[in-house]
C-alpha cells in the first residue's frame, strides 16, 4: 500500500539534546482502530532539519501479520512501507516533493 494512500500521524516526540524519538501511525485512507501500525523512528538533527536516523520495532499492528507491508506484533524483520525511504538516507515518510 502506497504512504499516499495512508493516513499518517506523529502520535508522540521525546526530544534528547539533537535526538528524539519519535512514535508514527500509519492507517489506511478510511480505515480507522487497530487497522494501522506504528513505527518507532530515532531522529537527529542536522542543521536546521531533523532526519531519520534508525527505526526500532513497534508492533502495534492489527491483525496478526499486520497490514502490507508489516509483520505481526513482536516480530523480527518487520519492513517498511511501500514508497517508505530508506533509514538513514535523509529522507523523511511522506509523498515526495
Amino acid at each position: 500500500m502506497p504512504l499516499s494512500s495512508m493516513k499518517i500521524e506523529i502520535s508522540s516526540v521525546n526530544f534528547r539534546g539533537n535526538e528524539a524519538d519519535a512514535l508514527v501511525s500509519f492507517t489506511p485512507q478510511g480505515m480507522e482502530g487497530s487497522a494501522g501500525m506504528q513505527m518507532r523512528y530515532t531522529l537527529e538533527r542536522k542543521g536546521n532539519e531533523w532526519v531519520v536516523k534508525g527505526r526500532a520495532d513497534s508492533g502495534g499492528h492489527g491483525a496478526p501479520g499486520g497490514m502490507p507491508g508489516g509483520t505481526a506484533p513482536g516480530g523480527s524483520g518487520s519492513t517498511l512501507p511501500p514508497d517508505h525511504p530508506p533509514i538513514g538516507s535523509g529522507q523523511t515518510p511522506g509523498p515526495r516533493k
